[in-house]
């Protein structure tokens, strides 16, 4: 979606690449949005030590306290350190919105995709183990059915804290050559439509939701709707289209697309700032560089 043509009147793509081109959503009102665990993105460390376990478990200590300001905090952070991570790339949103948060702990990230060769060094230093996993979509959803208690941090949850606003993963865009006189219109089918989503059964929501599914050949599912190895798949799927939100007044809408747009401006300075090498990062540090009782002392 975010490299279509976006000749149609309207297009859903993630938040910030709407912004980043420019664009401002058609409502503010409608998205995809979360104010607490969204459960499909999340980051799963890859512990090989002690150390590292204390490492995660302090940086997500750091997230747990609101920023007082993020977007000055941007404009000031120092990278003390960096953060390899693999990730399925399923989400620009998702991955942007980890590396604002790493950004605000004092960390560049770096990331190497799945579809990319293994043996591939995410530095000039060849340092080729990542640290962290991001689990992403439907990949992320698999892996909670197939390590449910696995250690994680959810990408929703975290934002939500550490900003202190709704984390706001998609919006609706008008497409080239297309005006906000449809605005109206669009928001009446929206709200409809959302209506009579709520409205229906839990099981007429599942059948919806399977036969989109087995459409697309997702790999979720293992035989018939009604299959036993689907009922875990089903309770998940409940919880998570339940921790999702698709409508918020257009008010909270106008002034969170300000702050994202903010966030956006600043995150691109600082990553300018780094990449030019003004800012030394060094591997991975001592799990005592991150703060625990000052949560912006690096920013």
């Amino acid at each position: 979606l975010n490299s279509s043509e976006q000749n149609c009147a309207a297009y859903c793509s993630s938040l910030v690449a709407g912004l980043a081109a420019n664009k401002i959503p058609v409502t503010h009102q409608f998205g995809v949005f979360s104010s607490g665990p969204v459960l499909s993105v999340f980051i799963e460390p890859i512990l090989h030590s002690e150390s590292h376990a204390t490492f995660w478990k302090q940086i997500e200590e750091l997230w747990a306290h609101r920023h007082p300001d993020p977007v000055s905090g941007l404009k000031q952070a120092h990278a003390h350190g960096e953060i390899f991570l693999r990730s399925s790339g399923a989400s620009e949103q998702s991955v942007w919105m980890l590396n604002v948060l790493c950004a605000l702990a004092g960390f560049k990230t770096l990331t190497i995709r799945d579809d990319l060769p293994s043996t591939d060094s995410l530095n000039t230093s060849g340092k080729k183990n990542p640290e962290a996993r991001l689990w992403i979509g439907d990949a992320a959803l698999e892996r909670r059915l197939a390590e449910p208690s696995a250690y994680r941090i959810d990408v929703g949850q975290i934002w939500n804290s550490h900003m202190g606003h709704r984390a706001w993963f998609a919006g609706w865009f008008t497409g080239q050559g297309q005006d906000n006189v449809l605005q109206e219109e669009f928001e009446n089918e929206m709200d409809q439509r959302i209506k009579s989503w709520q409205g229906k059964s839990e099981f007429s929501r599942w059948c919806s939701i399977h036969a989109f599914l087995e459409n697309q050949k997702r790999c979720l599912l293992k035989t018939s709707a009604n299959d036993e190895q689907n009922w875990e798949l089903r309770d998940a799927l409940d919880e998570y289209f339940k921790a999702l939100e698709f409508s918020i007044s257009a008010e909270e809408g106008a002034m969170l697309c300000g702050f994202y747009t903010s966030i956006l401006n600043a995150f691109a300075e600082c990553d300018r700032r780094w990449a030019a090498g003004n800012e030394e990062c060094s591997a991975l540090p001592h799990p005592s560089v991150i703060p625990t009782t000052q949560p912006n002392l690096h920013c």
